[in-house]
Order: structure tokens, then sequence, then C-alpha cells
């Protein structure tokens, strides 16, 4: 009885190997010849879209479904381009960060216009977007067009397209933009993760020959005003740099004041050089595209009025139906810049360094920071930086000259003359300095404010703990309903 126990096992083992080798053979295949697709034939069923991929070798057609929840109409727009036209365009949209990148790709990726004018979006994908509840674009449907963004960048152009599993990447990618070519598709790629590869010389001869197509190259570098990028940048880095620390008192880790001269350094003067801020950005694609002969780089205006997703649209070429069709998509911005928390969080920082707090307590950096984000904005109806000054901690005004002086410069030579606009940024200057947009909160101040004083050391952790309470008992009430109706 044991040894047929025994045997039986065995060959259960054996079947299973047997089969997983099977498997990962017919994967292996699959892989092998995706490298020689010379062309796709989409055919419009009622299961969905039947997708044939032709290929070169023995195997001679490929065909697979991929199922659609999108209504016939979105299909035939999305799907159906020119076919009798031949010639097309690449547009690369490379940011950079902080320049309405995320709420660009979000429409791309939902928008159901672009077919009428031939265009296909083939990523990055902005998980963000989900919120929408918007069914997306063509690339979630067909695979064999999808690119991804960060795999290209961070992964095949930095390690070779004859690197391991990267061989066959570059003929894949050379067929799939053959293709589109001969079908006369326009195709937009997305993607703040080209800044990281614009300083190397080395991805640059990588990417020079990925880009040796028959479309014509274009580059989308997105022009803010610097003072205005600045600002952001700030607050999304000094945020995104310690957000594993941001629920902890423990770390030690204290977010620093806007005019902090690290800050300064890194964000406004440049002493250790940013490298993908706009102005840095345009500088270096014009000069590696000039050098490389691989497109042109074209700027596309942050401030200009309307929807920026819709005028991005309606800025490429050769656009005219899917930008009208597009201006009635209304999206929400995808990642707006939250400058509340920087400002509470160094307030609570320095309140638990001063011993504020009971260290036994068990309260989180979280907890006490979204109690003073509550009470600033409920109880004193006001936002941060509109404390009275002695509150606050202002750059001095040499600096901030030197900060607008440089996003004219800027301005002047990304814009051209004929579209900067000197009077309306000097006017949203000025409108920044009364707003209090180059001050941070004076920590040291606020310890010692009497009112503060007594919101700290008393009424917060009388809220925390009422707060605490409230959550207990509704955890009760939620367990006691669950066991409920499980009865």
């Amino acid at each position: 009885m044991i040894i047929g126990n025994i045997n039986r096992r065995k060959s259960f083992t054996l079947c299973c190997a047997f089969l997983s080798g099977f498997f990962l053979l017919r994967n292996f295949i699959f892989i092998f010849n995706y490298s020689t697709i010379t062309g796709i034939d989409i055919v419009n069923s009622n299961n969905g879209i039947k997708i044939n991929l032709s290929r070169k070798g023995n195997i001679t057609s490929y065909n697979t479904t991929y199922k659609t929840n999108l209504i016939s109409e979105e299909i035939t727009n999305t799907i159906a381009p020119n076919i009798g036209k031949n010639s097309s365009y690449l547009i690369i949209h490379v940011g950079p960060i902080k320049t309405g990148s995320s709420s660009i790709q979000c429409n791309l990726q939902v928008n159901p216009y672009l077919g009428q004018s031939d265009y296909i979006y083939l990523g990055k994908m902005e998980r963000i977007c989900a919120k929408n509840k918007l069914p997306l674009n063509r690339p979630k449907i067909l695979k064999y067009c999808y690119l991804d963004v960060q795999e290209l960048v961070f992964e095949k152009m930095r390690k070779g397209f004859m690197n391991g599993r990267n061989k066959g990447y570059l003929q894949m990618f050379h067929n799939k933009m053959a293709y589109m070519y001969k079908k006369g598709i326009n195709s937009i790629i997305s993607g703040e993760e080209f800044c990281g590869m614009s300083y190397n010389d080395k991805q640059w001869k990588i990417f020079s020959r990925l880009l040796k197509i028959q479309q014509e190259v274009r580059f989308q570098v997105v022009y803010r005003h610097f003072f205005d990028w600045a600002i952001s940048y700030y607050s999304f880095y000094e945020i995104y740099n310690n957000r594993k620390f941001m629920n902890s008192f423990s770390s030690g880790k204290e977010l620093l004041s806007i005019i902090d001269n690290k800050v300064m350094d890194e964000t406004f003067i440049f002493k250790n050089k940013t490298k993908c801020h706009p102005y840095a950005l345009w500088t270096m694609f014009r000069r590696k595209t000039i050098l490389k002969n691989i497109g042109n780089v074209d700027v596309f205006n942050f401030h200009k009025e309307g929807d920026l997703a819709t005028r991005f649209i309606c800025s490429l070429p050769d656009s005219k139906e899917a930008c009208e069709s597009s201006k009635t998509l209304k999206l929400g911005i995808a990642r707006s810049t939250n400058y509340d928390t920087i400002h509470a969080d160094r307030i609570a920082t320095a309140a638990w360094n001063a011993g504020y707090f009971k260290r036994e307590m068990v309260h989180t950096r979280k907890n006490i920071k979204n109690a003073i984000r509550k009470y600033v904005r409920n109880d004193l109806s006001i936002q941060f930086l509109d404390f009275p000054s002695e509150l606050l901690e202002c750059m001095n005004k040499e600096k901030q000259e030197e900060i607008l002086q440089r996003s004219i410069k800027y301005g002047k030579e990304m814009l051209g003359d004929n579209e900067f606009d000197l009077e309306a940024m000097k006017y949203m200057f000025r409108n920044y300095v009364v707003k209090n947009k180059f001050c941070g909160v004076n920590v040291t101040a606020i310890l010692q404010h009497p009112s503060w004083q007594k919101f700290l050391k008393n009424d917060l952790i009388t809220k925390l703990r009422s707060e605490k309470r409230r959550n207990k008992k509704t955890t009760k009430l939620t367990t006691i309903k669950n066991r409920r109706k499980k009865r």
C-alpha cells in the first residue's frame, strides 16, 4: 500500500513537471517568434477584437482574440485609421515632471477620439486614471501595441538591445513602427522617465538606434514658468523623497523648508544641477537630437488658457478631428500638488522633538499631521501661508529677484519673443509674492506662540483621544454587524 502511494506521488510529480515544461516551451516559442512580427490585421467580431499577427519563418500567422467592453463605435474610432495614408508621426512627450504629465497621460489613455486623426497612444499607462472610471484606450486591448516606457528607459536602454532577454526588442519595435508607417498611423509615447537618460551619451546612442524609423519623430517638452515649476517640484520632491518616513517620528527625518540652503541649491539656484526642469531638458534634447539627427523638439506652453490635456492633443500635427472631439471629454487633474502636507508635517515633527507629546502615547506622525491640517483649515479657517508674518519665514528679495530673472531668461529662450508674455509672467510672480508662495512656516515661532502651545499640548491630544475612541467604537459595531450577517 505504501509503495503504491509512493508510485502515485512520483507519477503525479512527473506529470506536473511535464505539463510545466510544456507550457514553458510553448511560451518560449511564442516569445522567440514575437520579434519576427511583420504586421497585424485587426478584425472586429461579436466576441471581441481578433488580431492576426503575420510573422517571418515557418509560422505564417497567429490568431488571438482580446475581449473588450468598448462599444463598436469606440472600437472603430480608435482602431480603424486611414489605411491609404503613407506617412506618419511618432510623438514622444518627455514631460518633465510637474508639468501636467499625469493629466496628459490620463487623457491619452482613455480618449476614444484619437483614432479620428489616425493617432494611437502606446504608453505609459497612468495608474491614477482609474478614478475617472472610463474605459482604457487601445493599449489595454491590443497588447502588441503597448509600450512600457519605464522598461524601455530603465532596462532596455541601460543594458542595450544585445544583452540577454533584450535581444529581439529592437527588431520588434522597428517592425511595429514599419507597420504603423505603412498604415498611416500616428503614434504617441509619453513618459517623464526620458529625463533619466537625457544626460547619458551611451543611452542616447542606443536611443538613436531605436529611432531609426520611417516616421517623423517629434519630441514634446512642456514649458512652465520656472518659479512656478520650482515651487511645485519642491513640494512634490520633499514628500516623495521622505515617503518611507512620513508615518513615524522614530526615523528622525524632518522635511526641509523652502528657504533651506539645500532646497535653494538643488531646486532654485542649481548649485547641484537639477537635470529635469523644463529649460534643462529642452536644452539637452535640442542638442542631442541635432547631434544624433533623430527628430525635432517642440515646446508646449503649460500656461495657455483651456484644458491642458485637450490643448496638448490640439497641438499635435494633423489632429484637427481628434482635437474638436476631445473638447467634449472632461477629466479632472490627475495628480494635484498638496502644499499643506509639508507645513503640517514640519509643525508636527518640531512639536514632537520639543517633547510636546508623551513618548508612550500611540499616536502616529500621520494622525498628528492630519489633526494640525484640520485645525488650520476648519478651526482657523485659513491656509498655512495665510499665517501672520511673524509665523512665516520667506526668501529675501535678492533671491526672489534672481529667480524672476532666471524665469524670464528661460521663458524667452523656450517660447521666443512672439509667444512669451513678459507682463503676464511678472503679474503671476507678484501674485505669488503677495500669497507668500516663497515662504514656509516658522516652526520655532509657532512653538512659542501661546495659542499654538495650547492647541499642541492640550486640544490636539484631546481630539486624538476622542477620535481614537470613536474609531474603536465604529470597529466594534462593524464587527458585531458582520457576525450577525454570518449567522
